[in-house]
């Protein structure tokens, strides 16, 4: 148990802390770093996300006016096994903020799921690792509003030595997918936290400090002069690394027509918002081997498509292809290829190519331009330019290979060639968050809807034979969020 719980007040004058409150609490250690937040006009100070309280002296020395966002039914106390879960007609766990309740951080959650109380998806956090997809528990650390990234950000602790970047669209989520950016090798770094004061280029840089210490570390000596010492890391925003998967919302509009939506987006429809039904790419951070994916209607409903309709130019986000079948019937993708000639000579040479239709494009190495081509019942044509010399290349597809012959237009050379594809995919889009997208069209109204589900319940559900794209799952059961908390600028120095 801690030996005090008190409030602390800097006095100005003898510049020295003064013990304002002391509080009947015997709880053990827990801190948090805060960050300030506007509810409906009322300034609170929110601590690491899901305590708040208003930020003036009276509520702070008042525990009885500490908020906890949690799922807890009744004065959100919990009590072990007896802990009862607010849940909603649907028995879905239901999150809110309850003045004097307990603040629910990984302890108190691992109880309740151990209990059976909670299921381990109705946690408000589920920060997964976003080139592998397992989960990540998260420890101290600090969250705050970037102007840059137009969202909120943490810095959280991890495994010893770990420090993880994740980003949500309000304080309190959805936190989801995240990306080690600091790692220490047999040494610990703790308790981190951002200093927004030193913020550069709108929000692009941010630093962070945490303590550096060989403590609940496997660390066989401690480093001189700088164990158990504070160690600040500058961070770059716009580094391609950190483009994680975001939400896009579901929303229902009161004519009950369905969209899906980024938070720029649905800022404006906030009681429409349905459910997360997944994470993808926002439209500014596409990369390559990605595919852009625009909202269009038909016949008054909205539909998703890789190509945009008349006039719409701005995808609403970024997804994967969907993956290719193991038949290998695409053609789409980097081959690696081998030219043998009739006269014993042997070429190697790497094809980009893509098929829109029967008609197909694509580049080569070596001074190869490929002309045009075609690809049709299985059959790959192609129209070659090789130092001012015509050739045409014909082949059949099958099992991700390529296999067919190849002549010069004049006749006086010819042979075989093969290809095989290169998988060239990276790291974090094999990851099992990664899902197919399906699409559903109720047959009685012909109303879309999307889903990662395969096998979406609904007699009136007609499900396309293949996705429409690949996302990122959401492995969240309850739809987290505070959409009413606006953050509250902070004095940046000048550069």
């Amino acid at each position: 148990p801690a030996y005090a719980w008190q409030l602390a007040v800097f006095n100005d004058e003898k510049e020295i802390f003064e013990s304002k409150v002391k509080w009947n609490i015997s709880e053990g250690h827990d801190s948090s770093h805060p960050f300030r937040a506007r509810v409906n006009g009322i300034e609170y100070l929110y601590l690491y996300p899901n305590w708040r309280v208003k930020a003036d002296l009276k509520s702070l020395a008042d525990p009885g006016s500490y908020e906890a966002f949690t799922c807890v039914a009744g004065d959100g106390k919990t009590n072990g096994a007896e802990t009862q879960i607010d849940r909603d007609a649907e028995s879905q766990a239901r999150y809110s903020w309850k003045p004097g309740a307990a603040r629910l951080h990984p302890g108190r959650i691992r109880e309740l799921i151990s209990a059976g109380q909670l299921k381990p998806e109705e946690s408000w956090i589920q920060l997964r690792d976003f080139q592998s997809g397992a989960p990540v528990e998260a420890g101290r650390g600090s969250v705050c509003w970037n102007e840059f990234r137009q969202r909120w950000i943490m810095i959280v602790s991890s495994k010893p030595g770990e420090i993880w970047f994740a980003e949500a669209d309000t304080p309190v989520g959805p936190w989801v997918y995240a990306r080690r950016v600091v790692s220490h090798d047999h040494y610990n770094f703790y308790n981190p936290t951002q200093h927004p004061f030193f913020d550069q280029d709108g929000g692009r840089l941010i630093y962070f400090e945490g303590t550096y210490t060989a403590s609940f570390s496997d660390a066989k000596e401690k480093t001189p002069r700088y164990d158990y010492n504070q160690i600040m890391y500058r961070l770059a925003l716009d580094d391609a690394r950190l483009n994680l998967p975001v939400p896009v919302y579901r929303v229902k509009n009161p004519e009950g027509r369905l969209s899906y939506l980024l938070r720029e987006d649905v800022e404006a429809k906030q009681a429409q918002i349905e459910q997360v039904a997944f994470f993808a790419i926002p439209p500014n951070r596409g990369r390559g081997g990605m595919i852009p994916i625009f909202a269009s209607t038909e016949d008054g409903n909205v539909v998703l498509r890789d190509t945009p309709s008349s006039g719409e130019a701005r995808p609403i986000f970024f997804a994967l292809p969907p993956r290719r079948s193991s038949a290998g019937d695409s053609l789409d993708g980097a081959w690696e290829c081998e030219l043998k000639a009739s006269d014993g000579g042997e070429f190697a040479v790497t094809l980009e190519l893509k098929a829109e239709g029967e008609r197909v494009s694509g580049k080569a190495s070596d001074d190869i331009v490929i002309r045009g081509g075609s690809f049709k019942d299985g059959t790959l044509r192609l129209d070659v330019l090789h130092e001012e010399r015509a050739y045409d290349f014909t082949a059949a597809l099958g099992g991700g290979k390529l296999s067919g012959n190849w002549k010069r237009s004049d006749g006086a050379m010819n042979g075989t060639w093969s290809g095989t594809w290169l998988d060239l995919t990276p790291p974090e889009n094999k990851s099992p968050a990664v899902v197919p997208l399906y699409e559903y069209r109720n047959v009685q109204n012909n109303q879309r809807c999307y889903s990662t589900n395969p096998a979406l319940a609904g007699k009136s559900l007609q499900r396309s034979a293949e996705p429409s794209c690949r996302v990122w799952t959401n492995p969240m059961s309850v739809l987290v969020l505070d959409t009413t908390a606006q953050p509250v600028p902070v004095n940046v120095r000048a550069e």
